[in-house]
Parts: C-alpha cells; sequence; structure tokens
C-alpha cells in the first residue's frame, strides 16, 4: 500500500465518522478489520484520522474563514472530509504544501468530481496563501 491508498483509507473513515458521529477508534477498529491494511500504514491512516478529529474545531475555523458567506454544511460531505485531511495535514505534517494539496486533489478526482477538485484546490491555494501572509 502507498501513502496515497492510506490517504484514501483516512478519507473514507473520515467520511463514514462524518455520516455516522462514530466514535474514530471504532470506526477505524472496524475498517482495519474489513480492509487488509499492513501494519505500517495502520499507524499512518490511524494518525491521521485521529489527529483531524483531535483538531476538528480547528480545522473548520480555518474552512470557514476562507468560504466567507458560506455554511460549511453546504459543502458535500466527501468534499468536506477531503479538505479536513488536507488541512490537518497542513497544519501539522513536515510534508510540503504543493504534496498535500495534490494529494487532496486527486483524492477529490476519486471520490467525487473534477469540479469539486478544483474547488478543493482554490480553497487550499486560498489557506496557503492566508497561512504565507500573501493574502
Amino acid at each position: 500500500m502507498i501513502r496515497r491508498q492510506a490517504r484514501e483509507k483516512a478519507l473514507q473513515i473520515l467520511f463514514q465518522i462524518d455520516i455516522n458521529q462514530g466514535e474514530p477508534q471504532d470506526i477505524i477498529r472496524e475498517r482495519f478489520e474489513l480492509d487488509e491494511v499492513d501494519a505500517n500504514h495502520r499507524e499512518f491512516i490511524a494518525q491521521i484520522v485521529t489527529g483531524t478529529y483531535e483538531n476538528l474545531n480547528t480545522i473548520d475555523e480555518k474552512i470557514k474563514s476562507i468560504l466567507k458567506g458560506w455554511d460549511l454544511d453546504r459543502i458535500g460531505k466527501v468534499e468536506r472530509s477531503v479538505l479536513r485531511l488536507a488541512i490537518y495535514e497542513l497544519m501539522y505534517s513536515d510534508l510540503a504544501q504543493s504534496i498535500i494539496i495534490n494529494e487532496a486533489v486527486e483524492l477529490a478526482k476519486v471520490f467525487s468530481t473534477n469540479k469539486s477538485a478544483g474547488f478543493i484546490n482554490g480553497i487550499l491555494a486560498k489557506m496557503v496563501d492566508k497561512v504565507d501572509g500573501n493574502e
């Protein structure tokens, strides 16, 4: 399993948490039982999911600050989950911003539409500009 596939699993879990309002650890455990996930990627997936969930209020505030006039609930659940995952990585990982944004765009293409991928790219680019002081 490569990192993109691990992010796909993390996205699926975040989406499931958003839909079912379940406990992350329970959903992670269920997902690992259903899917074959090696030990190295289990840790990576669990870190992304629990980190995103633990920082959800902060992450959602970042999204809202960029949406201006939009309610977070107006964003599709897939797109919202992709944004949350990407913003978590932008805030809390050492991975290059361009890689994180590209991965998020690719996730949106796989799980949603090209139009959604463009939306995700735009939101994340605005966030990076804001953080870098270009806005």
